[in-house]
């Protein structure tokens, strides 16, 4: 009996030493998500600020860059008026425009009508 009392003591103390183990265990892998996440976390939180910052600069700049094509400062004017030409005088039928940067697209607006566009594409960030 008392070897029995004492093995079950000992097999008692290595299920303690056991379930501590996997205590732990559970512990640091659990620290170790946790600070994963926040890391993630931190992560997401900093693009998220600096996409607003950079948007915020954009719509200043944007304000600022209308002001100079209201102005023609870069003539904006003469370069639609040009492509205008080249759009009624030598595109076929049925053609596509790709316009890159096109912002709200007055200009391309402006040098498109009356022509034979089928498809217009404008890609802008705005």
């Amino acid at each position: 009996m008392a070897g029995e009392r004492h093995f079950e003591a000992e097999t008692q103390a290595e299920k303690g030493l056991s379930e501590r183990r996997s205590l732990e265990e559970g512990r640091r892998i659990y620290s170790a998500y946790a600070a994963a996440t926040v890391a993630r976390s931190r992560k997401v939180w900093v693009r998220r600020i600096w996409l607003m910052v950079i948007l915020l600069a954009f719509a200043k700049g944007l304000a600022t860059y209308q002001k100079v094509v209201a102005a023609n400062y870069m003539a904006h004017r003469e370069v639609y008026g040009a492509l205008r030409q080249v759009l009624l005088g030598e595109a076929s039928n049925g053609f596509v425009v790709a316009d890159l940067a096109c912002g709200t697209a007055p200009g391309s607006a402006a040098a498109l009508a009356g022509s034979k566009v089928a498809r217009y594409i404008g890609i802008d960030i705005s």
